[in-house]
């Protein structure tokens, strides 16, 4: 168990590589990595791998969508006997397991594993329980990352510090009614930021929101969904019947230059632009305490997204440090981000 494996979208490779590398050696853990497509692969240097993950926080991570630890990959697996071997690797790892993903790059080639590696979880399920070493309590899961038939990477991740999905990707359905399929985007945002106590509390019926650059409505939409009475602004048009039952208003406008009339709970914004020029809209808001929180995005440029990223991070931290407003800012490329990543911006406020 000498390497980290994480995954990530691919073409992201580089931006993951970079924040592995960042995030590590900020904590004292020197390494190298390499890049596979959909996965870089990290080998601490002076540490062991299971330390790194002690030492890191899974939710800081905004590239990565999973990680394990893990060896030099099962290679040669025979087509009529892959379970023997990975048993064996199981077993000499020594610890029970709360549960066994077996995943692959999120890749075209991954794709075309997925009936296997679904026969195979199935298999491998009835053997973990038959030897003893599936438990529900357990404080590692056990991940199965399939390169191709014959490659398998067997690695762990903690239950407490890692993704809870199946190849660290949310599963989310289009409603039919959506406007767009950028109401998915939101509501994966929604679920990976907030608690289900925080949804609860902090996305009440009857709360104010302001959605820029709305059209056609697909964020719009969900916060309608959760009862919000939502103010959307663009110069386009909204999806046909969004605007029925009047819990939400259409303000033709630019949406740099809106001004809510109040404050509001929540200030959306998924608008087309440079992420500095976002960043400064939100730094707006948020000195002239418009709302109380955020979630916005960042299309990030084609090179060098990391650095842009923690360059947007420092404008907003550093702006709002200095008007002394107590805040919290995390970031993630959510799976239906695509291109982009998302932000929450927290205000503390009595």
């Amino acid at each position: 168990m000498d390497r980290l494996i994480l995954y990530c979208r691919a073409g992201f490779e580089a931006s993951c590589a970079d924040e592995i590398m960042a995030m590590a050696g900020s904590s004292g853990i020197p390494g190298k990595v390499a890049t596979g497509e959909g996965f870089v692969t990290f080998f601490p240097v002076g540490e062991k791998p299971v330390e790194v993950l002690a030492r890191l926080n899974f939710r800081d991570m905004v590239f990565v969508r999973q990680w394990l630890v893990t060896g030099p990959a099962l290679t040669g697996l025979p087509a009529t006997d892959r379970v023997g071997p990975i048993m064996a690797r199981v077993t000499a790892l020594g610890v029970a397991v709360g549960k066994v993903w077996v995943e692959t790059p999120d890749t075209n080639s991954g794709r075309v594993l997925s009936p296997l590696c679904q026969s195979l979880t199935r298999f491998l399920d009835k053997r973990l329980q038959a030897e003893g070493l599936l438990d529900p309590g357990a404080s590692w899961q056990l991940h199965l990352f399939f390169l191709d038939t014959a490659t398998v990477h067997v690695g762990l991740t903690p239950s407490t510090n890692g993704s809870v999905f199946h190849m660290g990707i949310p599963r989310l359905k289009m409603q039919r009614e959506a406007p767009s399929r950028a109401a998915l985007k939101l509501e994966e945002a929604m679920g990976h930021f907030l608690t289900p106590q925080d949804r609860q509390k902090r996305l009440r019926p009857g709360l104010l929101a302001v959605d820029l650059g709305a059209a056609p409505g697909g964020w719009s939409w969900y916060l309608l969904r959760q009862g919000l009475r939502v103010t959307a602004v663009d110069n386009a048009n909204l999806a046909a019947g969004l605007l029925a039952g009047g819990q939400v208003r259409h303000v033709r406008t630019d949406a740099w230059r809106f001004v809510p009339p109040k404050p509001v709970a929540w200030m959306v914004c998924d608008i087309v632009d440079k992420p500095t020029r976002v960043a400064e809209l939100v730094i707006l808001w948020g000195r002239q305490r418009w709302c109380r929180e955020t979630i916005f995005n960042l299309k990030l440029p084609m090179k060098k997204r990391f650095a842009a990223l923690q360059h947007c991070q420092d404008m907003i931290h550093g702006a709002l440090e200095q008007a002394g407003l107590a805040h919290d800012l995390r970031c993630k490329q959510l799976y239906h981000d695509r291109e982009e990543i998302t932000a929450h911006l927290h205000f503390h406020r009595e």
